[in-house]
């Protein structure tokens, strides 16, 4: 038979053109013969590359820069209001508003998008975004506003998946956490862009407009660079991992129950964050005077310590396991700080705070490393469980503001308000209780 004879022959030429890195893509299904299935390959075990920190970086950075808009607000919102004149219900629901789509569209993307090329719908979701910030800026109404927010969050969820499917191209399963303990370096570095809101709105006279119209042309910066230096692995062990995709990836979030504990524990913690970040500059400015720009360099503080903290702690981690009891301290040292932020406009005792909560955020390299490390999982099944996880994620963070503005408006005081809010990351702690013990005993 015709294809008897041509089967060696392209899985020759398939081989020859993985090791030489001539194409980074498949032969389309009809082209390999029925019978390798029969026989199927069993690739050597990968081999690491340092170009993989090019890619994350290259990645991450336009991702979080991007994300830096939707988690500034509140540094905006007294801005804002002297053009709009919001109520707190209203500053709740425009906090809450692109986390709708992100969590609805979170677990489809991850199921969807991890089919298609991650390189390309990177580069859509960045020029998408970079369109939808000017339309932020540009917005003549609440409501335009509204809606602008809302469909920048959905561009921001549509990146995600490609993000699992990245690290499980370049990185080795030891060195998963370590890539995602990069990534939230990465992200505790760019948090020193939330000192860039309130100094550009001070230079530019609280013009929050020119503020939005800045950020976007950044993403589009950024997004030539990812195109540039962003690449595809797709070793043969990956191929024959996702050829080997015989189920519905969306059968994983059923399989393991780890990533149900694991949603509880991130669902508080975004709650908290979420209505933190919309609701405290505000009341920082209104109870002790402090400004928009030193409320910037508190949350820039403790994004250098978590970015610093993250990379000790994943290659702890790596070294003793113990994640269990690393996520309960940081459930209780994130409730904690999270309440005593509010109670004090002291510079130094908020630097202590802090400090003591960017080490705490360190948790997220390890959250988002166990998916990962579930026994069989493929990699498409990593990106919807990874969107699983996000809509948790996105859940808690439309949860937080509405909960806290409605309280604020209708029952509580706003410190108060915003104190049930920034108590939930407790669930973290209970998350780690739930999760089986053989989780400390994981190390590499």
């Amino acid at each position: 038979m015709p294809s008897q004879v041509a089967g060696p022959r392209v899985r020759r030429l398939v081989s020859y053109a993985s090791i030489l890195n001539l194409y980074p893509t498949t032969l389309p299904t009809r082209y390999i013969p029925l019978r390798m299935s029969a026989q199927p390959y069993q690739p050597a075990a990968p081999q690491s590359s340092n170009y993989r920190f090019v890619v994350i970086t290259a990645w991450m950075i336009p991702h979080v820069f991007g994300f830096i808009l939707l988690e500034s607000l509140g540094l905006m919102l007294p801005s804002i209001n002297k053009e709009f004149h919001l109520s707190a219900t209203e500053e709740g629901i425009l906090g809450s508003a692109p986390r709708v789509g992100m969590m609805l569209l979170a677990l489809p993307a991850g199921w969807w998008l991890s089919r298609l090329n991650p390189k390309r719908v990177t580069t859509i979701t960045f020029v998408a975004g970079a369109l939808l910030a000017l339309l932020q800026g540009w917005s003549r109404s609440f409501y335009l506003l509204l809606i602008a927010r809302a469909m920048y969050g959905i561009t921001t969820v549509l990146r995600e998946p490609v993000r699992a499917m990245l690290v499980r191209q370049w990185a080795l399963p030891r060195e998963v956490i370590i890539v995602n303990a990069m990534s939230n370096m990465l992200w505790g570095i760019t948090a020193f862009g939330f000192i860039l809101v309130p100094v550009l709105l001070e230079v530019l006279d609280d013009d929050w407009r020119t503020t939005f119209y800045i950020f976007a042309l950044g993403i589009i910066g950024l997004t030539v660079i990812w195109q540039v230096l962003g690449k595809e692995r797709t070793s043969p062990q990956y191929l024959a991992e996702m050829q080997a995709q015989t189920r519905s990836p969306l059968s994983s979030i059923f399989r393991y129950r780890e990533l149900w504990f694991l949603a509880f524990g991130l669902l508080g913690n975004s709650a908290a964050w979420s209505a933190f970040a919309v609701f405290w500059p505000t009341l920082m400015l209104e109870q002790y005077g402090v400004k928009e720009l030193t409320s910037g360099i508190v949350i820039a503080i403790g994004g250098g310590v978590s970015s610093v903290a993250g990379i000790a702690v994943g290659l702890l981690t790596n070294r003793i396991g113990k994640k269990r009891v690393i996520l309960w301290w940081c459930g209780v040292g994130m409730a904690a700080t999270q309440v005593g932020f509010l109670w004090t406009g002291s510079f130094g005792w908020l630097v202590l705070l802090t400090a003591v909560n960017g080490i705490a955020w360190t948790y997220f390299p390890i959250t988002l490393s166990i998916p990962f490390q579930l026994p069989g999982i493929k990699p498409r099944e990593i990106a919807t469980a990874i969107g699983f996880l996000e809509t948790a994620v996105w859940a808690g963070a439309l949860v937080g503001p509405l909960l806290t503005g409605v309280l604020e408006d209708y029952a509580l005081e706003p410190r108060l308000a915003l104190m049930v809010a920034s108590s939930m990351p407790i669930s973290l702690s209970i998350c780690a209780m739930l999760l089986p013990k053989k989780w400390d005993e994981i190390r590499y």
